[in-house]
């Protein structure tokens, strides 16, 4: 999580000013259907299948389906939470060996000390791609995204391929409630429950509030940051 400061207050601006200009070009919401492009679900069904000892260092209440393989990554720098969530996303897709630090300096924190979540799918993708030698871009940003949007999507891809999320979070929304009202954070969805309407999410802050957390399904509008933007699969 970001603490706050004065740069921290200039990235929020800087932020807000991306979101304005970037969320027009930003995809609508993925449909929750039959996967579409052969060569990803392929992939996925093949990780599904495949890995052997799946590393599941996450929690998962009992009522709750919740994707593997999938190890959550824990921030290494104060504004790392962008990185660390894409590098969560990557030990699902089997992917290993991706430094934190190669995600920061490719969706620009070092530039501009935060992370564009437009940004993010293009890193996951090309890690992704170099690793299966495929051009498979699984992943794209979506804005504005509905709490049916999301749970549709994320219902689809947990049970039929094992899939996670990222979602852009206000930080005092959450479980920070002493954050500063304008910083954002990322959280990856990696499961869901019928039962209990709502997402099991990795948060990969540092310190006892990291780690599992319960969100309720729609929660989501009500605490997502401004856009509302998901890094998500475009084939389902």
């Amino acid at each position: 999580m970001r603490r706050r400061s004065g740069r921290a207050a200039v990235a929020v601006v800087l932020f807000l000013l991306s979101v304005l200009s970037l969320a027009a070009p930003a995809q609508a919401a993925p449909p929750s259907a039959d996967p579409a492009r052969p060569a990803v679900a392929a992939a996925r069904q093949s990780i599904r299948q495949h890995v052997v000892s799946p590393r599941v260092a996450v929690a998962c209440s009992a009522t709750f389906r919740c994707s593997s393989p999938l190890s959550g990554q824990v921030q290494q720098q104060w504004n790392w939470c962008g990185p660390a969530s894409a590098t969560t996303v990557l030990t699902n897709w089997a992917v290993p060996g991706v430094a934190q630090s190669w995600v920061a300096s490719r969706v620009g924190i070092d530039e501009f000390r935060f992370a564009l979540p437009t940004s993010m799918d293009n890193a996951i993708n090309e890690k992704i791609n170099a690793y299966y030698g495929q051009t498979l871009n699984p992943y794209s940003a979506y804005a504005n995204i509905t709490n049916s949007n999301l749970w549709n999507s994320v219902r689809g891809g947990v049970y039929y391929f094992d899939e996670v999320y990222i979602i852009t979070v206000y930080a005092h929304k959450i479980w920070y409630p002493n954050a500063g009202t304008g910083i954002a954070h990322y959280l990856v969805i990696y499961g869901y429950s019928d039962q209990a309407q709502g997402y099991m999410v990795w948060d990969p802050a540092a310190g006892s509030l990291g780690g599992s957390h319960h969100l309720g399904k729609n929660d989501w509008e009500r605490v997502a940051y401004p856009g509302r933007f998901v890094i998500g699969p475009n084939y389902i």
